[in-house]
């Protein structure tokens, strides 16, 4: 049978995935319904027509490059994103940004590919003559405090801190990689620092700007140029009246729609403090962009470009032979092991072949009455032939047996095999039934394939493609 995990076209539709906010769906595909809550569409040419704008405003751009110097030092930037801070700060480079939270070893995968999405957006916009400096916001939201789960090799969880997760392979992770992670998440580092660290080293080529969102200045610019948001009885009853609005049309529920305005308000600020021309944004995060949409007009800034951040899996060569074998796609798996492991035992290939034990004993002991019957006709003595008619079909019906006991300890083998391999596969491409992005931590795609993995998702993944993305490692 053939996978299904390799279609034409290498992608599964936002439709199909677990979990992703109507919200989110709706205005990439630009729905009417969702208009109203959505930016000017996620496309090179919105992209383009923004940063030709942004790049025009009068900002305090020496200021800027003394937060984001203060940062890199911090973050220990390399050479390129120093760069790009000097080109932020002369050359009206504008910004292409995403938003990241602490985490351990990396967080989610997700937040590798918010970093290459912003990247390859800048790049974007960099062939078509514009400068653009790809920056990432570290801190923005709640820090994740807890692990990922671990998958092992057999499809299970291994618990622990993060060190034991990277003594889980002895000898079989890379080391310099192992190395990076440990001087990155060393106990003195904040998760801020630690993660700051780890994606500057992870992008030191392309020179990704660090930013920290907790640094004051970063309101401090954006009140400049906005006033005090949070002081503006208006500008609150806009944000509350705009969080209505996505609650009447089923986008959020009543705890989402009475979210803090605070929150809304340094998001504001960042962004009226840098030259942003696009927001790169998950899922969740277009309920926040669409809950400002509105201040937007108030406060005279044009609304920003929400570009989507890249989905994808990276699917190892182990488990797409998986798949393959029991002709899978990439979406059953988010059923979980379990539903996959009952539709494949239940496969009629299966019931077919355990009944065809039944079939040839009955057959059998049918064969052994037609040749007692024929004897008799010939006129040959039953009685003498009797004894050995029946040895010889018990010796047939033992070797039958024998054969069904064989059949079924190697039935059990392999649903064992198939239960472990398809456990695996589940535990690496879709985590708790969740996508891979939300929930394998980076760092186990890091040690398994080094860094060069973010070049690779680099190359394969296209930012423009508004699916989710099949990307095969090995």
């Amino acid at each position: 049978m053939g996978s299904r995990l390799t279609p034409p076209a290498g992608t599964l539709r936002y439709e199909d995935l677990p979990g992703l906010p109507r919200l989110f769906v709706d205005c990439v595909r630009r729905l009417p319904e969702a208009l109203p809550f959505c930016s000017c569409p996620p496309l090179p040419e919105s992209l383009a027509a923004h940063a030709r704008s942004r790049r025009a405003e009068a900002l305090d751009r020496r200021a800027i490059a003394a937060v984001l110097d203060r940062a890199a030092a911090r973050f220990g930037a390399g050479s390129e994103a120093r760069a790009n801070i000097r080109r932020l700060e002369t050359t009206g480079a504008v910004t292409v940004d995403a938003a990241v939270a602490p985490a351990p070893l990396g967080g989610p995968v997700r937040v590798l590919l918010a970093a290459v999405s912003a990247i390859a957006a800048a790049r974007r916009l960099e062939a078509d003559g514009c400068a653009a400096v790809p920056l990432v916001w570290i801190g923005v939201a709640p820090a994740e405090s807890a692990v990922l789960p671990w998958p092992d090799d057999e499809g299970g969880a291994a618990g622990g801190s993060p060190e034991e997760a990277l003594r889980q392979r002895p000898g079989g992770w890379d080391p310099g990689t192992v190395d990076l992670l440990r001087d990155c998440y060393a106990p003195d580092n904040s998760p801020a620092d630690a993660l700051g660290r780890l994606l500057a080293a992870l992008t030191a080529r392309w020179g990704l700007v660090i930013a920290d969102a907790s640094a004051p200045e970063w309101s401090d610019l954006g009140r400049a140029r906005l006033g005090r948001l949070e002081s503006d009885p208006a500008s609150v009853d806009i944000l509350r009246a705009q969080a209505e609005r996505l609650r009447e049309a089923g986008y959020v529920g009543e705890g989402e729609a009475e979210a803090p305005a605070a929150a809304f308000f340094a998001a504001l600020y960042r962004e009226a403090a840098l030259p942003t021309a696009a927001h790169v944004a998950g899922p969740a995060e277009f309920a926040t962009f669409a809950r400002v949409l509105p201040l937007h007009a108030k406060l005279g800034l044009e609304p920003p470009v929400v570009l989507p951040r890249a989905s994808a899996t990276v699917v190892d060569a182990r488990s797409r032979k998986t798949l393959e074998k029991y002709g899978c796609g990439l979406a059953d798996l988010f059923a979980g092991p379990g539903p996959m492991i009952e539709r494949l035992e239940a496969s009629a290939s299966q019931r077919d072949a355990g009944s065809r034990f039944d079939t040839l004993s009955a057959g059998l002991a049918e064969r052994m009455r037609l040749l007692e019957r024929a004897l008799e006709a010939a006129g040959a003595a039953p009685a003498e032939l009797e004894k050995e008619i029946e040895s010889s079909r018990s010796r047939i019906q033992y070797q039958i047996e024998k054969l069904r006991q064989r059949f079924s300890a190697a039935e059990k083998l392999r649903g064992q095999i198939m239960a472990r391999q398809v456990a695996r596969a589940c535990s690496i491409l879709a985590p708790g039934g969740a996508l891979q992005e939300e929930g394998l931590p980076a760092a186990y795609l890091l040690l398994r394939y080094t860094p060069a993995l973010v070049e690779r998702l680099l190359d394969e993944i296209d930012i423009w493609k508004h699916e989710h993305q099949i990307v095969h490692s090995d």
